[in-house]
């Protein structure tokens, strides 16, 4: 076989595809085995299990949410945590981070943390009153986005041992953890407001009005 060696990724995955092929061209019965290919058969799948996991996992959560939130906060939910992962992937690309296991594992943690941050968000201005668009988003934010802020804060402590590790898997993982942290906060708190305050109603006090027609009524 007339294949010039290079110790890279690239020309060990050629060389096991190109073994691979020939055994099963030829109907030999084997297959093809290196101590420097140990990972290159998960280098060749990669990419395809990023995509199609973290296409299962979006439409587990899609299904999860169409049934417990409105379709508002749910088409702008999931368009946060969509957002959230572009982000994140081209966070990898300025960083020069490669998609291998530890990404994968990453990327798809991400959907369940801004998930987190930009459920909550959506449900409190779901529940929020006001006369005003403004302040109704005011008043979820209160409500919630201390909240939010603690959760992130205290998963930014859980990883943050990692920045010191002189593993280069660790530190990515601590980066990409990093940057969902920060990327879904953004998203959670400062996009989907102002989002939701734009294409929903303002939503009354009703017990203010309650409470307001009882004394009418009582000074009549």
């Amino acid at each position: 076989m007339d294949v010039k060696f290079q110790d890279n990724s690239a020309s060990r995955r050629y060389m096991m595809n190109d073994m691979n092929e020939k055994i099963t061209n030829n109907q030999l019965e084997g297959y093809s085995f290196a101590d420097y290919w140990l990972f290159n058969e998960i280098d060749e799948e990669i990419k395809t299990m990023v995509y199609e996991n973290m296409q299962t996992v979006l439409m587990a959560v899609c299904c999860l949410l169409i049934l417990t939130v409105p379709l508002m906060t749910f088409i702008c939910t999931v368009l946060c945590v969509l957002m959230v992962d572009v982000c994140l992937l081209g966070m990898m690309v300025f960083l020069n981070i490669k998609i291998n296991v530890v990404s994968f594992v990453a990327l798809i943690q991400a959907i369940g943390l801004s998930v987190d941050y930009c459920v909550h968000l959506g449900h409190a201005f779901d529940i929020a009153s006001g006369n005003t668009s403004i302040e109704r988003t005011s008043n979820a934010i209160l409500l919630i986005g201390s909240s939010v802020i603690k959760g992130a804060f205290t998963t930014f402590l859980g990883v943050l041992c990692l920045s010191l590790s002189q593993s280069h898997a660790f530190v990515t993982f601590f980066q990409l953890a990093l940057g969902t942290i920060i990327f879904g906060i953004l998203h959670a708190l400062f996009f989907l407001p102002a989002v939701l305050s734009l294409i929903i109603k303002p939503k009354e006090d009703n017990s203010f009005q309650t409470t307001q027609g009882k004394t009418q009524k009582g000074m009549k």
